[in-house]
């Protein structure tokens, strides 16, 4: 999704800060220890500067590194998703609509222990939300937090599915190039 597309459909929702989707992105964003919170101001409707709370401080995301405009999208579009399916009785959703979100490899540009946390991200998200996550990725840190969630049994082993790709230039010569690989509960 572009950025800018994305920004605007992020503004366009109008979330207080006390919202249940407002403090899923502040949760986050302490998580990734980014800042506390996010602040997205419209310059005469042509312009969007972006704002990560750090304490009482608004920084530019500009000045911050490329793995945070990598992450921040992510949990925008999240936002949006619920948003978008979210039935509301009362003002606030109470139950969401199933729902599919595609990602394409999370994990760049991020810190290896930032690569385990988006499995948190995603766990957490779908269990709220009610949004199913497939993952491109290379990394083997998202991998194994999945595995270790598993184990905890936060996880049944049928609640995630991963197909390795073998590379169609590999010298062994397979029938089948995708394996299906089933995280086992122990």
């Amino acid at each position: 999704t572009d950025f800018n597309f994305l920004l605007l459909e992020f503004s366009q929702l109008g979330l207080s800060p006390r919202s249940p989707l407002s403090k899923f992105i502040s949760q986050y964003l302490r998580e990734f220890n980014i800042g506390d919170g996010l602040v997205i101001e419209r310059i005469e409707g042509v312009a969007t500067t972006v704002y990560l709370l750090q304490g009482k401080k608004k920084i530019l995301l500009a000045d911050l590194g490329y793995g945070y405009t990598q992450l921040l999208p992510i949990l925008m579009k999240i936002v949006i998703i619920a948003s978008d399916n979210g039935q509301r009785n009362t003002g606030f959703p109470t139950s969401y609509r199933p729902s599919v979100f595609l990602l394409e490899e999370p994990e760049g540009n991020l810190h290896p222990s930032y690569q385990s946390k988006i499995a948190d991200l995603i766990i957490d998200a779908g269990e709220r939300f009610n949004i199913q996550f497939i993952i491109e990725t290379h990394s083997e840190y998202l991998i194994r937090k999945l595995q270790y969630h598993t184990a905890a049994g936060r996880l049944k082993p049928q609640d995630t599915a991963i197909y390795y790709f073998e590379s169609p230039t590999s010298k062994k010569k397979k029938k089948n190039r995708v394996r299906k690989i089933t995280i086992q509960k122990d």
